[in-house]
């Protein structure tokens, strides 16, 4: 009779076929899916069954990278499970050192007490938002912050936090978005000081480069992206359905709700993650490609 398996067992075979599968996967649609399926599994199988010095959702882009370096093209399939675990484990310290690292960086060192704050903050402002289906207003939002912190004391921990202010905006999805507060805009920073012409070539250039079944998601995500920053000097390249639904409506939807749309078995904390991540690569590379035509 065959031994019966544990419960961690029974996640880490889950997690095995995942890997196959998106090893094994060339279609991006279906790649996209399989790695939020796998972002989710190992988060739930590193702070379940695993030593860990912090809870692993706080380490998505470290976890997206040890992904990423796992299916590389270059790299052989894992064909032994505990092989892939003896490999998965020790990336997933190495991530964990990372993160670590970059928060030692911070020349300000943030009291367990005031993150846990700002995380309940944060949540408090979504729930408002979510019950609105609205964004608040800045008036709106320095009123929640009001009850937590004093604003310049809110202003610091964010610098020392290295994330963006709620007042200058959010990820759509009601999260903070990690951005340098003292620096401008990625994308506004160089459309300022280039001609539109050469803005316009450069986001149909970089969007040109995307796999053709990822382009659709991409250019809705911008979309999204350019309605919020009132870019309308490229309305004309970007996704009309979503600009008309917005301006019919003055309904506008949020990350994940698009990228739910393209990859609709993805559940929404991945969508919200994986939505974020594509549309701040897709704001680097055109960043990238200004910054060039601007030297």
């Amino acid at each position: 009779m065959d031994k019966q398996q544990t419960p961690e067992e029974k996640l880490k075979t889950v997690i095995y076929d995942i890997y196959t599968n998106l090893f094994c996967e060339t279609a991006s649609d279906q790649r996209q899916t399989y790695i939020g399926q796998i972002w989710d599994k190992i988060v739930l199988w590193w702070n379940k069954f695993n030593y860990h010095k912090i809870d692993a959702k706080e380490m998505g882009e470290e976890i997206f990278n040890v992904i990423k370096r796992l299916v590389k093209e270059n790299n052989e399939i894992v064909k032994n499970k505990s092989e892939f675990f003896y490999i998965l484990q020790k990336s997933m310290k190495n991530a964990e050192n990372e993160y670590f690292r970059k928060d030692e960086q911070n020349p300000i060192k943030i009291p367990r007490e005031e993150k846990r704050k700002l995380k309940e903050l944060n949540e408090l402002i979504k729930i408002r938002e979510d019950f609105w289906e609205r964004k608040l207003t800045n008036d709106e939002k320095e009123q929640c912050i009001s009850k937590w912190f004093k604003k310049q004391k809110y202003i610091d921990l964010l610098i020392a936090k290295n994330i963006g202010s709620l007042y200058t905006g959010d990820d759509e999805t009601g999260g903070l978005i990690y951005v340098d507060p003292h620096s401008a805009d990625p994308l506004n920073e160089y459309i300022n000081k280039t001609d539109m012409e050469i803005v316009l070539e450069a986001v149909t250039t970089v969007l040109k480069n995307k796999q053709e079944r990822a382009r659709p998601c991409v250019k809705a995500l911008f979309t999204l992206y350019c309605i919020k920053n009132d870019l309308k000097g490229l309305y004309p390249i970007l996704d009309q359905e979503i600009i008309d639904s917005f301006h019919k409506h003055d309904k506008k939807l949020k990350q994940y709700e698009i990228y739910l749309k393209f990859y609709p078995e993805t559940d929404k904390k991945s969508a919200e993650v994986m939505a974020a991540t594509n549309l701040r690569k897709f704001l680097n590379d055109i960043k990238a490609y200004l910054k060039g035509k601007n030297q």
